[in-house]
């Protein structure tokens, strides 16, 4: 059997490892508090599951956003008043591309979705160790609130760039 990741690390007994490092975030596996830890846990594992598997189901739109409107979600107000896609048009769009295996057109419709997939990913993958082995998850970031808005800026122009060359080459 294998050592649990809180009294085993790198060949020695420990009491507390270093946490798993996923940039910008630290992730610390400790025991569960309460019943209420793992039953948030069991909810956060759900939502991200099916935020994973729901896109599957969706063919994505051959224009690179307006997928979810499938879903009978509105379409996005701020591309409906100015014209311009938000941060997060295309990200239905790019969730079912990259369900399918095709990241260039996952890339293409939101830049920032294949990142959140992964991370996604991640999360589904720990959530499903901590829940197995009765242990809870805590996340710490460094990011501060400035790193974060410069992050998703640079993402958006980023996303603003490919939406300008698709639309005029």
């Amino acid at each position: 059997l294998l050592p649990s990741l809180t009294t085993w690390c790198h060949g020695r007994k420990r009491r507390r490892c270093p946490p798993l490092r996923l940039w910008p975030l630290r992730i610390f596996l400790e025991k569960a508090r309460t019943k209420g830890d793992l039953l948030s846990q069991w909810v956060l594992l759900a939502f991200c599951t099916a935020l994973l598997i729901i896109p599957a189901f969706l063919v994505p739109d051959p224009a690179m956003y307006g997928t979810h409107q499938k879903l009978l979600l509105p379409p996005c107000i701020f591309h409906y008043v100015t014209h311009v896609p938000c941060l997060f048009c295309g990200s239905t769009t790019s969730f079912a591309w990259l369900v399918r295996g095709n990241l260039p057109a996952a890339f293409l419709a939101n830049p920032l979705a294949p990142v959140v997939f992964l991370y996604l990913v991640f999360f589904v993958l720990i959530l499903t160790h901590s829940l197995l082995t009765g242990k809870t998850v805590r996340i710490t970031t460094r990011l501060s609130l400035w790193g974060g808005l410069w992050l998703f800026l640079v993402m958006w122009g980023i996303k603003l760039l490919v939406w300008y060359f698709q639309k005029h080459c």
